[in-house]
C-alpha cells in the first residue's frame, strides 16, 4: 500500500525533480533555508511528518498531484478510509491524469507511460 509521503515522492520523481528542486521553489513561514526545506520535504516523503494543506498546495504548483487520491491514501493511513485509489505503482499517476485521457491501462497498477517508456528513475517496483 502506497503511503501519502510515498505518493508525493513518486509524483516528484516522475517529473524528474530532486528534493532540492522542489525545496528551492517552495517558500516557507517561518523562513527556512534550502537545506531545512529539503529535509522537511524528505520527512514528509518518509511519512515522518504529515504534509499540511498549504504544503500540499505548494507542492501541487510544482508537481501534478491528484488531491482526491492523496486524501484517500491519508484516510487509509489514519484508519478512517478503505477506498484505495487506482495509481500507477511507479509514478503514482491516476487514470484521470494520463494524457491522452482515453489511454487504456493494461494493468490496474501500470500506466501507459510507464509501460511504454519504463518507470522514472528511483520508482522501480518489483512485482
Amino acid at each position: 500500500m502506497m503511503t501519502p509521503g510515498e505518493y508525493l515522492r513518486r509524483r516528484r520523481l516522475s517529473e524528474h525533480l530532486t528534493v532540492e528542486d522542489v525545496a528551492g521553489r517552495i517558500h516557507s513561514w517561518p523562513r527556512l533555508g534550502l537545506d531545512e526545506r529539503a529535509n522537511w520535504i524528505r520527512q514528509i516523503e518518509a511519512d515522518v511528518v504529515p504534509a499540511t494543506f498549504g504544503t500540499i498546495a505548494a507542492i501541487g504548483h510544482i508537481v501534478p498531484i491528484d488531491a482526491q487520491a492523496l486524501a484517500a491514501l491519508d484516510a487509509i493511513r489514519l484508519g478512517i478510509g478503505e477506498r484505495v485509489p487506482q495509481l500507477c505503482a511507479h509514478c503514482a499517476i491516476t487514470p484521470w491524469q494520463v494524457i491522452p485521457s482515453h489511454a487504456l491501462w493494461s494493468r490496474p497498477d501500470l500506466c501507459p507511460v510507464c509501460e511504454k517508456h519504463g518507470p522514472p528513475p528511483g520508482t522501480e517496483v518489483t512485482w
